[in-house]
């Protein structure tokens, strides 16, 4: 039982590190892929039933036109 449990304390040791890629996932790596693929339009008011309005962060894909669905 002690072997066992060591090969897979070992195992689960050795695959974990390659699996990070922190570079990929960084601020900065993040926000050169969503400005290649996103046009953003930052904190436009959306007027709700009630006449107030919701301020919001809109992104679209870039080039897209027309109609396109949303969540709120």
């Amino acid at each position: 039982m002690g072997r066992m449990l060591a090969a897979t304390a070992a195992l689960a040791m050795a695959t974990g590190a390659p699996a990070q890629d922190y570079a990929r996932y960084s601020d900065d790596a993040i926000a050169r892929e969503m400005a290649a693929k996103v046009d953003a339009e930052m904190i436009a008011l959306v007027p709700m039933r009630d006449g107030v309005g919701l301020a919001t962060n809109i992104y679209r894909p870039k080039g897209a036109r027309g109609p396109l669905p949303t969540i709120l």
